[in-house]
């Protein structure tokens, strides 16, 4: 009985996505496959928005765009509506590298789903920031800030350039943000299947 195991950079209870991994082919017994096929089960069924987010960034997307769009059947968006209202939001709010644009998309995210209309209920609107704080809180809590800037380790007064950076294979390489990305889908979807079993 064969196997596939991964080899990664990281432990297997923080795996984020398969680019970060390689594969190997094990000859087991079957009582050792048996164990591990489930392990790798597990792991194989990770969280699928995160990544088809993490698939839109490979593909050239912006940060934003990566995670609203992965979230269209939910939202009701059409893709191509929905990249064109993402897409300033990359870069930090168009390479300002103030806020992620992954954040911010969650923040939209949100906002679509579980959004207020009404404009003088005060309650509603208190409800509704308190979520958003919340989901900020939960990208802080795993990153240490939601600011673009300091996610990329740039400096306080460093100017961006508005022009993007060539997507080659060492910016894919050296950048983090698929990781950041990746992990604004989950907590995104973590919300959307909490609320779900809630209703």
């Amino acid at each position: 009985m064969w196997l596939i195991v991964f080899e990664g950079q990281e432990q297997f209870n923080i795996i984020k996505s398969f680019s970060y991994f390689q594969l190997f082919l094990i000859p087991t017994s079957s009582v050792q496959g048996l164990f591990l096929f489930g392990f790798c089960s597990k792991i194989l069924c990770m969280n699928s928005k995160e990544m088809q987010a993490r698939e839109l960034f490979k593909t050239g997307y912006n940060c934003a765009q990566s995670v609203f769009c992965a979230f269209c059947n939910e939202t009701g968006m059409d893709f191509e509506d929905a990249l064109k209202f993402s897409s300033s939001f990359g870069g930090g709010m168009g390479r300002l590298r103030e806020v992620c644009g992954a954040v911010s998309a969650m923040f939209m995210i949100a906002g679509c789903l579980y959004g207020y209309t009404e404009p003088d209920n005060d309650e509603i609107k208190g409800r509704h920031y308190k979520l958003i704080q919340e989901l900020a809180e939960k990208f802080k809590k795993e990153h240490g800030t939601i600011i673009c800037r300091e996610l990329l380790g740039l400096d306080e007064g460093e100017i961006s350039s508005p022009e993007p950076t060539p997507r080659t294979a060492e910016y894919y390489a050296a950048r983090p943000c698929e990781y950041f990305i990746g992990s604004a889908a989950k907590i995104v979807d973590e919300l959307i299947k909490s609320k779900q079993k809630v209703n």
